[in-house]
């Protein structure tokens, strides 16, 4: 009765989750202990469980507003997020994929409505709202109307002064790497300065810290300035409240006048009590985090290396991709062996640890592996 109620769509036997251990454990209806290699698609990157502060902000009676009203909270999370990031204009909203269909609004309303395309990337995931929808794989808007102004970029020579927009996923998943190099990626950002068209960089999974990088559109143009050719508008989210519904989309100083009550409207983006937590979470981040996660990237890919000579993979961070044969059945076997990972295509396994993932959780993963294939 209950799947009638609420149905599984991703797996059959989608597991149940009973509590959490600690960062990177949780524990299931079953009883069993999981290694957790997906943290909610990243969600839960920056997360500690029973932290202390977390919990005392949680249980603080912060008062729910309309948000036609501004609150302190809010405006303190803007201003630290605009100096972490380099981007003056913020604006919070509820989840990722709303926050991608009000950054798409914003192209449109920012060329006056005169442009009407938006380039997108093959193999990119971006959401299931209304716009987030059309920037994904054809399969998940089939049956919505004509989408036929989302292109897929096959080459950067197609765009031009007709486009509003190019939608970018910060970190790359495998599908995209195969397609794209770096200099594909570089004449991309280039057109879009060319012709003036609208960089969105969406970091809901790859921003915060994930990759190594505050954001990590920074490495997009390579060989150009990023202070200058940067994205003119990044989306956050996941991370930025630990699975806690809020969401951000970051711009530069050339919107200022396009933000309007005509643009987009978030009936409860930007609640105090998660603005604060969201504070908590992000004052973890700095110069010595993403060192670290820098070192114990490269110290997993030695490890993995050394254990498995012939599996190839591709890295950014702790965002990882393997690829190996019959990876849905991979996949099923490490849940087995009690490890979670995600099934991206019929080759490939995608890994999203949480921030606290260690080297010790990376052995027991391996070793799990060696079981599973």
């Amino acid at each position: 009765m209950v799947d009638r109620v609420y149905p599984k769509i991703y797996l059959p036997d989608q597991l149940c989750v009973k509590g959490a251990v600690d960062d990177v454990y949780f524990v299931g209806a079953d009883n069993r202990k999981y290694l957790d290699l997906l943290s909610g698609g990243g969600a839960f990157f920056l997360w500690r469980y029973g932290d202390k502060n977390v919990k005392r902000i949680l249980s603080s009676h912060f008062i729910s507003t309309s948000n036609f009203l501004q609150h302190k909270s809010k405006g303190l999370l803007a201003s630290e997020l605009s100096q972490l990031t380099g981007f003056p204009l913020v604006y919070f909203l509820c989840s990722g994929s709303e926050a991608i269909d009000a950054a798409i609004k914003m192209a449109y309303k920012y060329h006056g409505g005169k442009r009407k395309k938006v380039g997108k990337v093959r193999g990119s995931y971006h959401g299931r709202t209304g716009l987030s929808v059309r920037c994904g794989p054809e399969g998940y808007s089939s049956y919505l109307p004509d989408g036929k102004d989302f292109i897929t970029i096959e080459s950067a020579s197609i765009l031009g002064g007709d486009f509003a927009a190019v939608i970018i996923e910060g970190c790359c998943p495998q599908e995209i790497l195969k397609a794209y190099d770096d200099e594909a990626l570089r004449w991309i950002v280039v057109k879009c300065i060319e012709h003036d068209i609208v960089l969105i960089a969406d970091e809901v999974r790859s921003g915060l810290g994930r990759t190594g990088y505050i954001l990590s559109s920074e490495t997009w143009s390579n060989g150009l300035d990023f202070s200058q050719k940067k994205p003119d508008i990044v989306v956050i989210g996941k991370s930025l409240c630990a699975g806690f519904p809020l969401s951000a989309v970051l711009m530069r100083e050339k919107f200022y006048d396009c933000i309007d009550k005509d643009w987009h409207s978030s009936t409860a983006g930007g609640h105090p009590m998660l603005c604060e937590l969201s504070r908590y979470l992000l004052s973890s981040l700095g110069g010595e985090c993403l060192t670290e996660i820098a070192g114990k990237s490269w110290r997993m890919g030695k490890e993995l290396d050394t254990v498995f000579p012939d599996i190839e993979y591709t890295q950014f961070g702790l965002w990882w991709n393997l690829f190996v044969d019959d990876a849905f059945d991979v996949s099923k076997k490490l849940r087995i062996e009690g490890v979670l990972v995600y099934c991206t295509s019929d080759d490939s396994i995608t890994l999203f640890p949480s921030m606290h993932f260690t080297m010790t959780h990376w052995t027991e993963f391996l070793a799990a592996l060696n079981e599973a294939i």
